[in-house]
């Protein structure tokens, strides 16, 4: 086994550059009888020491340029303590020996032949240093544990997997190597005052517990949370992919209590839960609306994920907002060599990691869809609206001119300003632009029927510093994001009113956040924080409809969130860890303050097969964004925004959760869930399922929004069931999900609990896959239960609430990989929907309304596409 670095440890007359002697019994040596004796007359010190430790039975570690040239003289008797027979052996020579444990004795060096101080370890103690990484990707496992069994002391991998437990006495240790997700490993390492070998490098192996791509992972000091979902870097980009895009949205969506906001697409579902109620994180850095293509594909590139945290449960202190759950996407530092290009019917893209030194890696990434080469957005008549369908495929009207594009672009420079000392910078820089004409071909000459120019986009930029001792990592990160739609809309109805509308919405938010994580010891973790921000909300809208009337309004809201938080992990027991936090939020507007308790217990039954987990958290929730439900004028890819004020409460819920994981045998886990969850002072809109009633809806001004929506209450139960069965190139998984998710609206009719609109009592997913070295297949079946919608009478007025029919999908996935120009290249030809059926989504509006605005965002034909991507 390798070992540490050099480490100099002065003495005035010691090590300069040791070279190692272990003294250790001889195997091949018959067992000295006791009684004998032992004499030495002028012999050489080195092989003195050496033969006492084969007879005696103990460890000596010494360093050759401390004892060459010496000769000594002594005799030691077979079954006596070595000491006197050392003390003798030594006599004159301005060397000692120090017993560290019983067996154990270290040779050092007396400068000037004075006593060194009992408590002086520097002669006999050392350091042990080494790198933990991931087995298969050889990427540093951060946060990772180095535990010396016989001492129960040890160290904490940084940043880049590297730990240090230093001044332990000179030995041979028993190293107990650890991490969340990873099968621990023990490992018997030496303890030297100096050593010119390399340090070891510990690779451990990733342990799956449940579902295909996204597993929830168990390690050997576990996170207590439920609901946790953890994906490293290559299971990001891993199948399923969509339109032959690896997605990071279509990855998680396979998670048991997870779907699309619409069957073919759509932002991500958690539980039932409006979408705007999950939050985003790009290192750390709120994501806004993270979404392309109207939701169909997401704007992180997995590719550039290092890690990737789904919390849908009870959340750490350390997060806020979420009240559905919070995804953090932690990128790369461009350190390890490697990139990809892909082409694809969505996009053409390229990830690239380029160390520019030893110390300073860069991440690049780039991403144009292509989405026109393949696919072309096309408008479309329906219940008496024009329809933008953004793949094309369902159908389309004469006399159109539709583009739609997307593209990002992000970059990230990594710098070790020392060891344990880094700084990062990062930025992102994404949108989409649609452009949309729908002439009137039965009337030549006439006024276009609608002309639409849409665009929106985010911006990032952040700088975080890192500091990594040995029991204390301090990082701080100061940010700035930003996102902006603009919306222009000129349309007729089918009566030939005429329509003009310009709307925008711009939300920016510039923060510091500073953590420090102390481990206290390897069984007690402290982790305590701030946040605080400025959020800018500015709104306008401009409408102007004959007949109807007109009218201009501005808003500019703007407000403080700060945060503090403390979280305690504690592992009493090396088969329970509990954790306790407690966070407190302050919003300036409406001056209203928070305080939200969390609380997440793990207990490990049977090491390695069976774990359980329970927890309950508070949360809060500044930023509101609803739908206009209640005009025509339908919004294609806006909503309404709203910040806390004196008028508006922030949204508040609680989350409480149990789950096991349970890996009978190698190669195969299950796990369950059970979850309820109550929110408050969530926005709904009063009539959730009616359809417009006005071209003019309810505008943008507080006032004038609270008269159409109400703060409410809602709440989501369930039960989820994931399985994974691996063998040879065969996986299989399943996933289903028992679920309800409810709303209840104050002053409405009925004033009663009614289905939300993203219920959907049953969910499962089946998923079949099988990879060769050349050769791979996969297929996934679908099958949920419909979408609420509303029933109308003659008169188109809601009458009642029912569901759309079950859905079923069928995709299948067929690739090749093989080696071309120096490059790794993978194939892939994907079909969707197999079952060849036509998914409806709720559609937003009735028969008789005006010819205007609506995204459609409903389930593919059957689509046969290939995708090509090259690795290095």
């Amino acid at each position: 086994m390798r070992l540490t670095h050099p480490v100099v440890l002065g003495l005035a007359a010691a090590l300069v550059a040791a070279v190692v002697f272990h003294a250790e019994a001889a195997q091949a040596q018959v067992k000295p009888e006791e009684g004998s004796i032992y004499t030495w007359t002028d012999a050489p010190l080195d092989a003195a020491l050496s033969e006492l430790a084969d007879v005696a039975g103990v460890s000596l570690v010494f360093a050759h340029r401390v004892v060459e040239g010496q000769q000594v003289s002594g005799y030691y008797k077979v079954g006596e303590e070595p000491t006197a027979a050392l003390e003798q052996m030594l006599a004159d020579t301005g060397l000692r020996a120090e017993r560290i444990r019983r067996g154990r004795y270290v040779i050092i060096a007396e400068p000037l032949n004075v006593p060194l101080e009992p408590d002086d370890p520097a002669a006999y103690t050392g350091t042990l240093e080494g790198r933990i990484v991931d087995a298969e990707t050889g990427e540093p496992l951060w946060g990772a544990h180095a535990w010396l069994v016989d001492l129960d002391l040890g160290g904490i991998a940084d940043l880049d997997g590297w730990f240090s437990v230093p001044r332990i006495p000179t030995g041979e240790y028993l190293v107990r190597f650890s991490h969340v997700g990873y099968k621990p490993v023990r490992v018997r390492l030496s303890v030297y005052p100096v050593s010119p070998q390399l340090p070891p490098a510990i690779r451990l192996q990733a342990e799956s517990i449940t579902t295909e791509d996204a597993v929830v992972r168990a390690g050997d000091i576990p996170e207590p949370e439920p609901g946790l979902t953890e994906l490293a870097s290559r299971q990001a980009a891993a199948l399923p992919v969509y339109l032959g895009e690896s997605d990071l949205a279509q990855t998680l969506a396979w998670l048991p209590g997870l779907t699309r906001a619409g069957a073919g697409g759509g932002a991500l579902v958690v539980r039932g839960a409006d979408p705007h109620l999950t939050r985003y994180l790009r290192d750390g850095v709120p994501f806004i609306q993270p979404w392309h293509a109207f939701g169909l594909f997401s704007a992180f590139q997995p590719e550039t994920a290092e890690r990737v945290r789904l919390h849908r449960g009870a959340l750490p202190a350390s997060l806020g907002d979420g009240l559905a759950a919070v995804v953090e996407v932690d990128t790369k530092d461009g350190r390890e060599r490697s990139g990809v290009a892909s082409l694809s019917p969505v996009s053409l893209r390229a990830v690239a990691e380029v160390p520019v030194s030893p110390r300073v890696g860069l991440l690049l990434a780039g991403r144009r869809s292509t989405l026109d080469w393949l696919f072309s957005p096309t408008l479309r008549q329906e219940a008496g609206a024009v329809v933008l369908d953004p793949l094309g495929t369902l159908g389309a009207e004469d006399g159109q001119d539709v583009a739609h594009r997307f593209y990002d672009a992000e970059a990230k420079l990594t710098w070790e300003l020392a060891p344990g000392q880094t700084l990062a910078l990062g930025g992102y820089l994404g949108g989409d632009r649609l452009d949309a004409r729908l002439r009137d071909t039965l009337r030549p000459g006439a006024p276009d029927r609608l002309l639409v120019d849409d665009r929106w986009a985010n911006q990032q930029g952040s700088i975080r510093y890192r500091v990594l001792g040995r029991r204390i990592f301090l990082t701080a990160v100061g940010y700035h994001t930003r996102y902006r739609l603009d919306e222009q809309t000129r349309a007729l109805s089918t009566t030939d009113v005429p329509l003009e509308r310009d709307y925008s919405v711009g939300f920016q938010e510039t923060g510091l956040k500073v953590d420090v994580d102390y481990f206290r010891s390897l069984r007690h973790q402290l982790y305590l924080g701030g946040r605080v921000a400025r959020q800018v909300l500015t709104t306008e809208l401009g409408e102007a409809v004959v007949g109807e009337g007109s009218r201009a309004q501005r808003i500019e809201a703007d407000g403080i969130e700060a945060s503090v938080y403390v979280q305690d992990t504690w592992q009493p027991a090396e088969r329970l860890a509990i954790r306790v936090g407690l966070r407190a939020e302050a919003y300036s507007a409406g001056r209203y303050v928070s305080v939200n308790p969390r609380v997440q217990v793990r207990y490990t039954a049977q090491p390695g097969r069976l774990h359980l987990r329970a927890g309950v958290s508070r949360q809060t929730q500044s930023l509101h964004r609803v739908r206009d439900r209640y005009a025509y004028t339908y919004d294609l890819a806006a909503s309404r925004w709203l910040l806390p004020s004196a008028r508006v409460r922030p949204a508040s819920g609680w989350q409480v959760g149990a789950g096991a994981e349970w890996a009978p045998t190698s190669g195969l886990a299950f796990s369950v869930d059970a979850y309820s969850r109550v929110l408050n002072d969530v926005l709904e809109p009063i009539d959730a399922f009616g359809a417009g009633q006005a071209l003019l809806g309810p505008g943008v001004e507080e006032t004038d929004l609270l008269r159409f929506y109400r703060p409410s209450r809602g709440r989501a139960f369930g039960v989820e069931v994931a399985g994974r069965a691996e063998r040879g190139p065969w996986l299989v998984g399943l996933s289903y999900a028992l679920a309800r998710s409810e709303v209840r609206i104050p002053g409405t009719d009925t004033d009663a609990w009614q289905v939300s609109r993203y219920d959907r009592p049953h969910v499962l997913g089946l998923l079949a896959q099988r990879r060769g070295r050349r050769w791979s297949a996969a297929a996934r079946l679908t099958v949920q239960s419909g979408l609420p919608t509303v029933v109308l009478d003659d008169e188109g007025a809601a009458i009642g609430q029912a569901r759309f029919d079950p859905e079923t999908r069928l995709d299948l996935s067929v690739g090749y990989r093989f080696e071309w120009l120096g490059l790794g290249w993978d194939a892939q030809m994907q079909a969707f929907n197999l079952t060849g059926r036509r998914i409806l989504d709720p559609s937003p509006f009735t028969d008789g309304t005006a010819a205007l605005l609506a995204t459609d965002v409903r389930g593919l034909p059957v689509i046969p596409v290939l995708s090509l991507k090259a690795s290095w």
